[in-house]
């Protein structure tokens, strides 16, 4: 049934250095984002409900969200929370580490949950400066959007893209301004063994029921298909594989255990050995 591309190449399947807290507990370092190493000129906004202009100092940032699938964030069904893909965040920072360094680069480590629904979108969007309240009139920044997800993060997290690249005409719940953009700028889309079509697990999980349309441009797919059958990917087939056939830019087969995250950041996508990281770190750099 599949068609696409299958890559003969062996994978890493860890990265540099092992992730792990001194403590055990797996948790990444805080990473302190008090820095920019880009200002924009100020953006000048004057609200209808006030006549006062308002200047809002933009720094610009590349936003990396990476999006967890079930028992990564908050336990699912008495198993997890895993941490699975907070992994990458490690992955793209020892590559990025000035970057990293000097607040160019964010990360937010979401649930798949916290991407399901406008409520919870705007949350996302406040609580991270992507949306700007003023007097109850919303501006949306230009900050690049990179979105990462894995499982049923990949799942919500290609809905999460698409809806806020056109958020302006896909939200009802707030009014945005007049002069704001119409939606994120998001860069890439990266949706690692995708899951959310079989009917129970939309049924108990907060998961968009219908496919995803996809309109991110720069988007890679990467389903796995392991050597080694294991648990987590019976788990997978359980939740309904996302058969990707048309739509990313690249679209791949990868020898990998549903459970990967950061080997899939590394695993080459074509003969050239490009690699979603690689193209994760070609946007920070046009950026810096």
């Amino acid at each position: 049934m599949d068609n696409l591309p299958e890559i003969d190449l062996e994978p890493a399947k860890k990265s540099s250095e092992e992730l792990h807290s001194s403590d055990g507990s797996g948790r990444l370092p805080e990473i302190d984002l008090s820095s920019s190493s880009k200002v924009l000129p100020d953006v000048v906004l004057t609200s209808e409900k006030n006549s006062k202009v308002k200047q809002i100092c933009v720094d610009k940032k590349v936003i990396i969200f990476l999006i967890g699938g079930a028992a990564d964030k908050r336990s699912y069904l008495g198993s997890g929370p895993t941490g699975l893909v907070t992994r990458i965040q490690g992955e793209i920072s020892q590559v990025l580490q000035e970057a990293v360094n000097q607040g160019v680069v964010r990360f937010v480590y979401l649930g798949y949950y916290e991407v399901f629904g406008e409520q919870a979108i705007w949350k996302v969007l406040l609580d991270t400066g992507l949306a700007v309240d003023l007097d109850g009139e919303f501006f949306l920044m230009q900050d690049e959007v990179i979105i990462i997800g894995h499982s049923l993060g990949g799942w919500n997290g290609a809905h999460f893209g698409t809806l806020i690249k056109s958020w302006k005409k896909n939200q009802a719940i707030k009014k945005i301004h007049a002069d704001s953009p119409v939606g994120l700028n998001v860069k890439l889309l990266t949706t690692l063994d995708p899951v959310g079509e079989g009917i129970i697990v939309g049924t108990f999980s907060d998961i968009y029921f219908h496919r995803p349309k996809v309109t991110v441009s720069n988007w890679i797919n990467i389903r796995y298909d392991s050597d080694d059958y294991s648990r987590n990917d019976l788990v997978a087939d359980l939740g309904g594989r996302w058969h990707v056939e048309s739509g990313p830019k690249i679209n791949i087969v990868a020898k990998l255990d549903h459970a990967e995250t950061s080997a899939a950041m590394i695993y080459p996508l074509n003969q050239q050995g490009d690699t979603a990281l690689h193209e994760v770190t070609t946007i920070v750099d046009e950026c810096s």
